[in-house]
């Protein structure tokens, strides 16, 4: 922190405690004491020097100086404040206009009606600003609410952060609840939980509980350690989500990892991975290179290079897969791939692939038509003998 300036400086007016004056320009340092105040002449008061205030301070008009130093002082201003070079208040500061000024420092609370433009603002507590903020860096420890455009390089909130504008930020910290309106963010860290309500875009996101996206949103690599919703589409690079997912439109990107529940109102297409921990289920297609599923996948068409589903667990739909694994004691509806293997007690209603293996106590309640190798188990319960045919059908309605 800077030192002070009080016993280093020479004041060209000292204002008395309690004092009311009227002033325009002031050619050097001021010293305000506790409870007095300052009236601008016209519309503004423009200090040459530094202001030092003991206790709290008021001023009616715009007030300009190169600093303003209240340690353990607050101010209350009717106007915009304009330094030149930093502001040091131990308790609060409360503007009513605009806000300018490169190093600001509050112990307690900064209010802001209009617009703040800064270097770097460091809040103990709660920060309001009404307007717009353009500023480097922000830090506060308790509450930051900014209603206009923030344009911010670094934001970091320990408890909770409202931006109900658009964002343009580079990185977001936030220890506690972090409320958005859209925009553009590339790094977002939040304990708690992150809510966006319009249009959005990020790099990374990690979230240590719920996140909520209530329009279309486009992202990078997301972790989230509850649920994840979005009303919309919901475009990424790669989400592992430790809870649950909900998505009401199409969900686009390379991987995804859930631990419990996905359901996607629309198509849910992955480049690459799809592990779920849980269930998942799809009002249209389900595609990806590779899905493994632990407990339950529920879409008209579900198409791979790669499909498992795990022991005990449930596909409702067709199959499409170059390589298909069934869990023991599974259940499955149809299946195409070139090669199918079958755990032992699973069942399935029709199978069609080149290579098909079935181990003990499967059973497949519809036909199977193989190309060109069957292997079955003595205790395999088959409605319908195999055949072996040159060519399979296609899927029935599957998209590939």
């Amino acid at each position: 922190m800077k030192k002070s300036l009080e016993g280093f400086l020479m004041y060209e007016l000292v204002v008395k405690k309690g004092q009311q004056v009227t002033l325009s320009k002031v050619n050097g340092n001021l010293l305000i004491n506790d409870n007095a105040e300052l009236i601008a002449e016209e519309s503004t008061i423009k200090v040459e020097g530094a202001i030092v205030v003991k206790g709290h301070f008021f001023c009616k008009g715009n007030l300009q100086a190169q600093s303003l130093e209240a340690r353990k002082g607050s101010g209350e201003i009717l106007g915009n404040l304009e330094l030149h070079h930093f502001a040091i208040v131990g308790n609060s500061l409360d503007i009513g206009g605009n806000f300018s000024c490169p190093d600001i420092s509050v112990g307690n609370s900064l209010h802001i009606e209009v617009d703040v433009t800064a270097k770097t603002i460091k809040v103990g507590n709660k920060l309001r600003v009404g307007g717009a903020a353009k500023v480097e860096t922000v830090k506060a420890g308790g509450i930051a609410k900014i209603f206009g455009r923030a344009t911010i390089g670094t934001l970091i909130v320990g408890g909770t952060a409202k931006l109900l504008d658009t964002a343009e930020i580079k990185e977001l910290k936030v220890g506690g609840v972090a409320k958005i309106a859209g925009g553009k963010i590339a790094v977002i860290k939040v304990g708690g939980a992150l809510q966006v309500a319009d249009e959005f875009e990020a790099e990374q996101i990690d979230v240590g509980g719920s996140a909520s996206f209530k329009a279309h949103a486009k992202v990078g690599n997301v972790e989230i350690g509850g649920n994840l919703t979005c009303a919309t589409d919901l475009k990424f690079r790669t989400i592992d989500v430790g809870g649950g997912m909900s998505v009401e439109g199409n969900l686009m990107g390379e991987s995804l990892k859930v631990g419990g529940i996905i359901k996607c109102g629309g198509k849910l297409t992955c480049e690459k991975r799809l592990v779920v921990g849980g269930q998942c289920k799809s009002t249209l297609t389900i595609k990806a290179k590779e899905i493994d599923v632990n407990k339950k996948i529920d879409a008209p068409t579900i198409v791979a290079q790669f499909f498992k589903l795990r022991r005990r667990g449930t596909a409702i739909g067709t199959i499409v897969a170059k390589n298909v694994i069934i869990g023991s004691r599974a259940t499955i509806e149809d299946v195409f791939g070139e090669e199918i293997l079958l755990e032992e007690y699973s069942k399935a209603n029709n199978l069609y692939g080149a290579n098909i293996s079935l181990e003990e106590g499967v059973k497949v309640t519809g036909e199977i038509l193989y190309q060109t190798s069957l292997y079955q188990d003595s205790t395999t319960s088959i409605k319908t003998p195999p055949k072996q045919v040159q060519q399979l059908p296609p899927p029935f309605g599957a998209e590939q």
